[in-house]
């Protein structure tokens, strides 16, 4: 078994050695060093250490090349997974550089793949905005929604091959199912995979899939390799300076092209700060693979490359906010703070004022707008608070997809990330204790410790109890459910700063429709392609909340699209 056969032996399954690489995080936050220990020690202190949006500039071709293939691929994640298999099948070989020490980036970390047009939606008479399936009707509709930001013709292709990579890994055997009453009659689901519930990683078993097909087609996979430059040939890219698992410098040739698709910069702050400052200001934290530190853009802009997609961010709401206290810019989607504060609580800004709660029964967008009701508030922060009685009343909240609480009873315990209890108390009760979720004796006590004003506190509260005990709320608030109105009553009581949750950058590099990386001046750079999240602007401008086609989905289409790009424009 070689270096890399026994890296992906358990994805997302961590050594010991692994484990220890990380930051340590006190409490349930341990899940928090997993995910980063999973991105090798350079990037596990990422979050601290990446301070530069400076492009890296290129370097030239080394006297020896260490490997060669015909075509590099930089990132494990869908967008990875899905061009190398499509460039085999495309008669190349391929070389995946991963980061990370498993498979699958933040594709992992995902649920569902949202598509329009496909055989599994024909199959129901589905299509948007109407069956049968009208693809310039459905850009025509997203126009709109999306305020005119998008590319109306890279647009329609993305999500015309977005369906078409669907239904071709379906006839690889990937047992497709539509999540109707969870995602949506256009969420693509593993079968079985969200059973009872959990919905932690829902897409490992895609990925998994992905790869072991892959391993069968002959692509080669070296992990731990972290990418330092571009390499050139005049202007053409030709292949990619690396750093392996042991620190020794590696070159790594692309005979017929590279192609970018290790996701965004989430995790680089000062890109945040620069491309994407809505994300920077309103996000509290980043649920995403901490891997996502933005190098492969700022190598692409070291030869000249164009951003696009400026301020667009896939977010939805629950982001605590622990940066605030000095705490880590990281947490996990699923750690049991974070399932404790997306509960219907009563949600207030520092001026006292409630904010509504948006169910996610029935609308997955919810997820993205209760995340935008949170950061229009003054300040671009919210609170909610809670009383003693949060277990029982987490219990009747009855809210679905990812703010499903996590349970020991939950099926599908195989894809639990090492070090993260399968049980949300747990986590909320550590989170209680180190502080993270705010906790005291008394209101004023409370007030204090959330930095608000004693008296907005106290009315907040008092109103609230008071609509509690009425049983109905106030249409303005759309309204809350009766079995959400749980007063504030029994000590102690419980408060928590929060924002959004960043889960993506979709601001990116700038593509042709063969996804080939282009340049300020408008021309393409020969050798060079991005799938996305590395590629940007298939979302549109000053989108929050993501594409249509979402987070997974996107990934795998411009990945597929990459490969047959190389295909037609590298020949």
């Amino acid at each position: 078994m070689n270096s890399s056969e026994r890296d992906r032996e358990q994805p997302g399954r961590l050594s010991r050695r692994d484990f220890l690489m990380g930051t340590a995080i006190a409490g349930v936050a341990a899940v928090g060093t997993t995910v980063l220990a999973g991105c090798g020690a350079s990037a596990a202190s990422s979050q601290t250490k990446v301070t530069t949006t400076d492009p890296i500039s290129p370097v030239g071709a080394p006297a020896n090349w260490t490997q060669e293939a015909d075509i590099v691929v930089v990132g494990s994640g869908g967008g990875g997974l899905a061009a190398a298999l499509k460039a085999t099948e495309l008669g190349n070989s391929v070389l995946v550089l991963e980061k990370g020490t498993y498979i699958g980036g933040s594709t992992i970390e995902a649920s569902v793949c949202y598509a329009f047009g496909t055989r599994y939606t024909d199959a129901i008479k589905f299509g948007v905005p109407s069956y049968p399936q009208d693809w310039d009707a459905l850009v025509e509709y997203f126009m709109t929604s999306c305020d005119y930001t998008i590319d109306p013709v890279m647009f329609k292709r993305l999500c015309m091959k977005g369906a078409e990579t669907i239904n071709w890994l379906g006839d690889f055997g990937v047992p497709w199912a539509l999540d109707i009453k969870g995602w949506g009659p256009t969420g693509h689901i593993w079968k079985g995979a969200l059973d009872g519930g959990n919905e932690v990683r829902g897409v490992k078993p895609l990925v998994d899939f992905m790869y072991d097909l892959a391993i069968k087609k002959g692509v080669k996979f070296l992990m731990s390799t972290t990418v330092t430059a571009l390499v050139t040939d005049g202007d053409r890219v030709v292949g990619i300076k690396a750093e392996d698992r042991t620190g020794n410098v590696v070159h790594m040739h692309g005979k017929k092209a590279v192609i970018l698709a290790a996701g965004g910069f989430a995790f680089n702050r000062d890109m945040l700060k620069k491309y994407c400052p809505e994300a920077y200001d309103s996000c509290a934290c980043a649920t995403v693979s901490p891997c996502d530190t933005g190098e492969c853009s700022r190598m692409a802009l070291g030869l000249g490359a164009e951003m696009v997609g400026m301020s667009s961010v896939t977010a939805f709401e629950g982001g605590i906010d622990a940066i605030h206290d000095g705490g880590e810019w990281f947490r996990y989607l699923y750690d049991g703070s974070t399932q404790l504060a997306r509960q219907p609580w009563l949600s207030i800004n520092h001026t006292g004022e409630r904010y509504p709660y948006l169910t996610s029964v029935g609308n997955p967008y919810h997820l993205v707008a209760g995340g935008i009701q949170t950061t229009i508030q003054p300040g671009r922060r919210g609170y909610v608070i809670f009383d003693d009685n949060y277990e029982e009343y987490v219990a009747a909240t009855d809210q679905i997809l990812c703010r499903t609480p996590i349970r020991p009873d939950m099926p599908n315990q195989d894809r639990w990330p090492e070090g993260l209890p399968n049980d949300w108390r747990v986590g909320a009760k550590a989170a209680i204790k180190d502080g993270t979720i705010k906790s005291a004796d008394t209101l004023e006590a409370l007030a204090a410790a959330l930095e608000l004003d004693t008296d907005v506190v106290v009315k907040a509260v008092g109103d609230w109890n008071a609509l509690c005990k009425a049983g109905a709320d106030d249409r303005s608030y759309m309204p809350a459910q009766p079995n959400w109105l749980h007063p504030v009553e029994k000590a102690p009581f419980y408060g928590i700063r929060m924002g959004s949750t960043l889960f993506s950058t979709d601001t990116g590099l700038a593509v042709t429709p063969d996804m080939q990386v282009i340049r300020k001046d408008g021309l393409p750079i020969p050798g060079l392609y991005a799938a996305y999240h590395t590629a940007g602007g298939g979302s549109g401008q000053n989108r929050w909340g993501g594409g249509p086609l979402a987070c997974v989905n996107y990934a795998m289409a411009g990945g597929y699209m990459a490969a047959e790009g190389v295909a037609k424009q590298e020949a």
